[in-house]
């Protein structure tokens, strides 16, 4: 059940960003804003699992966020 409203919540969030993308760049077609849009989600979950990662990490040792796998 939570599985299925966050997917939900994601398609929502993902199409209210193209619409917002949409007025940042109106000569964009849909699919190339589809595709921004998908961009900036992978960017900022990426950078967002490299934070998680280096905060679950040992606190005592000095951890690079390039030495984090995050795929």
């Amino acid at each position: 059940m939570h599985t299925t409203k966050i997917l939900c919540n994601m398609k929502n969030c993902k199409e209210l960003l193209a619409q917002e993308l949409s007025v940042l760049y109106p000569d964009v077609t849909d699919a190339e804003l589809n595709e921004m849009a998908d961009r900036l989600i992978e960017f900022f979950a990426i950078g967002a699992k490299a934070i998680y990662e280096a905060e679950k990490s040992d606190k005592t040792e000095d951890v690079s966020l390039n030495d984090i796998d995050v795929n």
